[in-house]
């Protein structure tokens, strides 16, 4: 995982991506601790939309994953023998919140 080492070096970055709505709470702390103000200075999203990301002090926009359709096509796959996929695809939405400008 990437640390903010300082102010500075976030002068160039517009927005940060994390793997999950966890790390984009810790991302938001991160820059709030090092003066950086979200999204006005940095816009954060997260995935999983987890509960908390409409609770956190800066809700947080993420990618909201359907679970029920994952596992459906995961069981398909496991127990009806169906070929593997190279991808799956799923249809994931974008949950808008006030972390992204």
């Amino acid at each position: 995982m990437a640390t903010i080492e300082s102010s500075s070096s976030l002068q160039s970055i517009d927005a940060i991506i994390s793997i999950n709505d966890t790390m984009a709470l810790a991302t938001i702390n991160a820059l709030k601790a090092n003066g950086k103000s979200v999204p006005n200075d940095i816009s954060v999203a997260g995935y999983d939309d987890m509960f908390f990301s409409i609770i956190s002090a800066v809700p947080i926009t993420t990618i909201k994953q359907d679970i029920p359709e994952v596992c459906g096509r995961a069981v398909e796959v496991l127990f009806k023998k169906t070929p593997v996929p190279p991808v799956l695809i799923t249809s994931n939405p974008m949950v808008g919140k006030l972390s992204t400008s």
